[in-house]
């Protein structure tokens, strides 16, 4: 009886970090989303039409890759655990090599709140 309990607990353990991941994902999309909308909006300002368009769709894409580790998280496949980690330490790399703002700070930092979490899973996506 003790065994099943425990292992309920860690179920319910597990579901709530994947919820937690779940949620840091779609929120650091938002912020990404937030922090490119205010930059091609201030070189679009100040005139630079190439420049802005190229950085919009390069923040565009960082947005389209949060929300799909953000989807395919719950999954339990090996697999899974290394895409997401790898989409989290690429963001946590580009904001640490790039520019460094306030904001990119607090973003590196879910990034690496992301991976704790990921890692903290690690036995949830090797049991499948």
């Amino acid at each position: 009886m003790t065994r099943k309990r425990k292992k309920t607990q860690d179920n319910g353990k597990m579901q709530t970090r994947l919820f937690i991941a779940k949620l840091l994902f779609r929120v650091n999309a938002a912020c990404w989303a937030a922090l490119g909308a205010y930059y091609v909006y201030q070189m679009a300002a100040d005139k630079n039409g190439w420049a802005s368009a190229l950085v919009g769709i390069f923040f565009v894409f960082m947005v389209v890759v949060l929300l799909y580790g953000a989807r395919i998280v719950e999954r339990r496949e090996k697999l899974t655990l290394i895409l997401c980690a790898v989409i989290a330490a690429g963001h946590l790399l580009y904001t640490i090599f790039g520019v460094l703002d306030f904001v990119f700070v607090l973003v590196a930092l879910l990034d690496v709140i992301i991976l704790i979490d990921l890692f903290a899973l690690k036995d949830y996506y090797l049991e499948a």
